[in-house]
């Protein structure tokens, strides 16, 4: 009885090990703190959240080695190119902050929800590290420090590219964010050419008729009809237009209407 016991004993220490290293790995407590603050940026609780994402970022750095993906998970070689070289950044001047849209339009939030406010991690198949900064970026790209976002963006591409990781939903999703930070700093052109980039980058890794590259096309859309030379085009021209021929047409008629007077 008593080896019996000792027996039970031995195999419950080594279960109850067992359990804490599956439970308490560090891709486990990383996935698991970034989760939780997602959850918290949901609920708009931003201070909260960004000090758990801060927290699962420390334990993902720690262990970075141990989050290397398996070659199984790796997609398409097509996602490793240089992406963060191909984004044009500018650094706004202080008049430029507070310049405001010259009009807005909804499909452009419909598009960007694509991919909501923060990514999960669930497995190795995606770049922790990569996931964590980008949704360090977007708390503060929720909060408007637009600048400190971007920096996290940045990161987050580098290190996408560096570990050399195909996560293709990660890049797409700081792409998106990044072209609306442009979007909204009224910085058009260099908006578009991140979303030319992105829609790139989606019809090679999802396909041409994929959900991903529709949400590229209604952004580029609604950031091309906002442009001042496209509103000037369309709106200015054709309003002076008509109301110049209104006015010749006007003046003909009572010409016309005058000389019939006077011949009666």
């Amino acid at each position: 009885y008593q080896q019996h016991q000792h027996q039970y004993q031995q195999h419950q220490h080594q279960y109850q090990q067992h359990q804490h290293q599956h439970h308490y790995s560090p891709f486990v407590a990383a996935s698991q703190l970034n989760n939780e603050a997602v959850i918290l940026m949901e609920h708009k609780q931003y201070f909260q959240a960004k000090h758990r994402f801060k927290a699962a970022l420390r334990v993902a750095e720690k262990n970075r080695a141990v989050f290397l993906p398996t070659p199984s998970t790796q997609a398409s070689s097509k996602v490793n190119r240089p992406i963060s070289s191909m984004i044009a950044l500018s650094t706004p001047s202080p008049n430029d902050k507070n310049k405001k849209l010259y009009r807005h339009r909804s499909e452009y939030d419909e598009g960007i929800d694509f991919f909501g406010d923060g990514l999960r991690v669930y497995d190795s198949s995606r770049n922790i590290d990569g996931t964590i900064l980008y949704n360090l970026g977007r708390v503060y790209h929720l909060k408007g420090k637009y600048e400190r976002a971007l920096a996290f963006y940045q990161r987050a591409l580098c290190s996408l590219e560096q570990w050399q990781v195909c996560d293709a939903t990660t890049m797409l999703a700081i792409l998106f964010s990044m072209a609306q930070i442009q979007y909204l700093r009224n910085e058009h052109s260099d908006s578009l050419k991140t979303y030319d980039v992105a829609l790139q980058l989606a019809t090679d890794c999802f396909g041409c008729e994929s959900l991903e590259v529709a949400a590229c096309w209604n952004c580029m859309g609604v950031v091309k009809y906002i442009m001042p030379s496209f509103i000037g085009t369309n709106d200015n021209t054709t309003d002076s237009g008509t109301g110049s021929t209104g006015s010749t047409d006007n003046a003909n008629s009572t010409t016309t209407n005058n000389n019939n007077n006077n011949n009666n």
